[in-house]
C-alpha cells in the first residue's frame, strides 16, 4: 500500500506489480495490462514470469481478441480458472502456453477508475491450483483496489506531463538568423519522476539588427507553472518585437504580472551587437549567463541584476562584455547546474570550468558537450533549457545558416 501510494508514473506501478504484488500473492506469474482508450490494443506493462517463459505474442493484443484479459477488459467481469483444466475449457487455445509457463490456477481481475471504467487488468497466475479462501481472495481484492487506484493516478500524471511537453515544443521556437551568428536551443524535460512546465526561450531580432535572446524559467511546476510560462514569454516576445528597450522590458514585465495572481519568475536577457563585438545583458534572479572568449577564457555575466519577474524594480544598468569573432555565449536554467547536495554558485563555478575545457567551436557542440557532462554527474530532476550563440569567425559564402533546429534531447 505504501509503495503504490508513492507511485506517480504507470512505470512505477508496473515495477511494484512485478515485485512486490507478485511476492504479496505468491504467484508463479504476474502480469500488468494497461488499456489505452487511444488504442484498440492492451499493452502488457509489467511481468513477473518463470525465466524461459515466451510471453513476446502477449504483451501487445487486440482488445478484441479471444483472450482472458481482453475479455475481462471488455466485459469489466473478473475470470478466474481453479486450475488448467477450466482455463482450457474456456480458452483451448492457451492450453500449450499454460504447460510451457508452469501455470496451473490463474485469475484476471479488472482495475477501474474512479468513474467505474476499466483501466487495466491484474492477471494471477500460480503453479498450483487455486484455491480462493478468504486470506487470498482479501489480498487480491486489496491488490486490486490500490493498483486500481495508483494506476488512475499515474495515468492522470502522464497524460498532464505529456500535454505540458507538447505545449512546450509548439511553444519553444528557435532564436532567428542573423548573419555571423551560429545559434542552437534545446530544451529537455525532467525525467517523469518530477512535475515539469517552467523552463523557457525566446529569441527576436531587434529594430537596429541585433539578436535579443531571453531564457527563463517560472517558479513551479506542471499545468500551471506552464501556463504561466507561456503567459510570461508571449509578454516577453510581444515587448521584443514592438521596439521596446531591452532594459525596459523586465520591469514593463513584472508591472503585468503584479497585477495578476502572485506569479514569479527568473529570466536573462541578453542582446548582441555583434558588429561591434559586444553584448549588453541584464537578469532577473536567474542563474548567470557566461562568455568563452577566443583565448578559451570564460567569463561570468555577473552584471545587470535586478529582482526576478514578479516583483515591482525600477530598470537597473545593464551589463556589458566583449563579444568578439570566436566566442561564445551560454544562457540556461538552473537544472543544467542546480545540485541538491551542492551550493549553487559551486555549481556555476564547475559549468564555467567545464565550458572552459570544451574544445567544440560549434553552438551546437558546445550545449550537446555541456549537457552531456552535466547528465553524468546526476540524474536529470528539473528541466533545462540552453542557449548557445557563436560568434563566428568567418562564414563561407555557400553556408546556409538557417534557424536552430526544433529542441530535442540529446542522446
Amino acid at each position: 500500500a505504501s509503495a503504490l501510494a508513492g507511485a506517480t508514473t504507470i512505470e512505477e506501478v508496473s515495477d511494484i506489480v512485478a515485485t512486490k504484488v507478485a511476492a504479496l500473492l505468491a504467484t508463479t506469474v504476474c502480469t500488468l495490462t494497461v488499456v489505452d482508450p487511444e488504442s484498440t490494443h492492451l499493452q502488457i506493462r509489467s511481468m513477473n514470469i518463470p525465466g524461459g517463459v515466451e510471453m513476446e505474442g502477449y504483451v501487445s493484443v487486440n482488445a478484441n481478441e479471444f483472450l482472458p484479459r481482453a475479455v475481462v477488459a471488455r466485459e469489466g467481469a473478473p475470470m478466474i480458472f481453479v486450475n488448467r483444466g477450466a482455463a482450457v475449457s474456456a480458452f483451448p487455445g492457451l492450453a500449450a502456453d499454460l504447460e510451457r509457463a508452469g501455470i496451473d490456477g490463474s485469475a484476471f481481475w479488472p482495475l477501474r477508475n474512479t468513474r467505474g471504467k476499466v483501466t487495466g487488468v491484474l492477471g494471477l497466475g500460480w503453479c498450483h491450483p487455486v484455491d480462493l479462501d478468504e486470506p487470498l481472495s482479501v489480498a487480491i481484492q486489496t491488490s486490486v483496489d490500490l493498483c486500481s487506484q495508483a494506476l488512475e493516478r499515474a495515468q492522470l500524471y502522464d497524460a498532464e506531463h505529456s500535454l505540458i511537453e507538447a505545449l512546450q515544443k509548439r511553444l519553444l521556437v528557435a532564436p532567428p538568423h542573423v548573419d555571423g551568428l551560429d545559434v542552437y536551443s534545446l530544451y529537455l524535460p525532467a525525467t517523469q519522476l518530477v512535475a515539469m512546465g517552467g523552463d523557457w526561450y525566446e529569441g527576436a531580432l531587434l529594430a537596429d539588427g541585433q539578436l535579443a535572446v531571453v531564457v527563463g524559467d517560472v517558479v513551479g511546476h506542471g499545468v500551471e507553472a506552464a501556463a504561466d510560462m507561456s503567459q510570461i514569454r508571449n509578454v516577453v516576445s510581444a515587448l521584443l518585437r514592438s521596439g521596446t528597450d531591452p532594459a525596459q522590458i523586465f520591469p514593463l514585465v513584472s508591472e503585468l504580472l503584479h497585477d495578476d495572481r502572485m506569479v514569479t519568475a527568473t529570466a536573462m536577457i541578453a542582446w548582441i551587437n555583434h558588429d561591434q563585438h559586444e553584448i549588453h545583458y541584464i537578469s532577473a534572479g536567474h542563474p548567470p549567463a557566461m562568455v568563452k572568449h577566443p583565448d578559451g577564457r570564460v567569463e561570468v555575466l555577473r552584471d545587470g541584476r535586478q529582482p526576478l519577474l514578479g516583483v515591482s524594480s525600477e530598470p537597473v544598468q545593464p551589463g556589458r562584455c566583449e563579444f568578439h569573432p570566436g566566442s561564445a555565449l551560454v544562457m540556461y536554467t538552473d537544472g543544467l547546474v542546480e545540485r541538491r547536495t551542492e551550493d549553487i554558485f559551486t555549481s556555476i563555478g564547475a559549468l564555467a570550468k567545464r565550458l572552459a575545457a570544451i574544445t567544440e567551436t560549434s553552438a551546437t557542440g558546445i550545449a550537446t558537450s555541456l549537457l552531456n557532462q552535466s547528465m553524468e554527474r546526476r540524474d536529470q530532476d528539473d528541466d533545462i533549457a540552453v542557449v548557445v550563440v557563436c560568434h563566428s569567425v568567418e562564414l563561407s559564402s555557400d553556408r546556409q545558416l538557417t534557424s536552430t533546429p526544433r529542441p530535442r534531447p540529446v542522446e
